[in-house]
């Protein structure tokens, strides 16, 4: 291919066609503007390809780490509530009502003392952000929630949420 451009401009210059080589010479140079556009595309397009993927592998971990967050928050609902029926035995128990278990009065006092703090599962989030890649994410309206989300833990579960890091 190369020979053929190379033979063509021999020509052209050897019969004094200084004219036609100019337009020869530009019409090159336009081919390999060309390529180059089309090579620029390519890579903005295989970039775009790859920040999707990334894009997606993110959102992907926020959804498992909201899955174990519904998780925490199920069983702390179900420990709260055996600690609810348990407080309220060791209340009656208080008032005059017979110990029958001594077992279970002490699993029900021990219970009683016991605070189970939720945990946000945010390892996804806190990547996001320390790393600097919150722009792949694409959606305003997700990282929106996401800023929503993590700014709220704190109001709903108070400032001694235990594992999570506030901004």
């Amino acid at each position: 291919m190369i020979k053929f451009f190379r033979k063509i401009r021999q020509k052209l210059l050897s019969e004094n066609k200084f004219s036609k080589y100019i337009l020869y010479a530009i019409g090159e140079i336009i081919l390999v503007v060309i390529g180059i556009l089309i090579a620029l595309q390519i890579n903005n397009a295989n970039n775009n390809r790859i920040e999707r993927a990334r894009e997606i592998k993110y959102l992907t971990n926020i959804k498992i780490d909201l899955y174990k967050d519904i998780e925490s928050l199920e069983y702390n609902i179900e420990f709260r509530e055996k600690k609810s029926i348990g407080t309220q035995k060791i209340i009656e128990q208080i008032n005059g009502m017979p110990i029958e278990n001594l077992s279970e009065t002490a699993y029900n006092v021990v219970n009683t003392l016991y605070q189970e703090r939720f945990q946000p599962s945010n390892i996804t989030y806190n990547d996001l952000v320390s790393s600097g890649n919150m722009n792949l994410i694409s959606n305003d309206s997700i990282k929106i929630d996401l800023f929503e989300l993590t700014n709220g833990y704190p109001s709903i579960f108070g400032e001694a949420t235990v594992g999570y890091q506030y901004k």
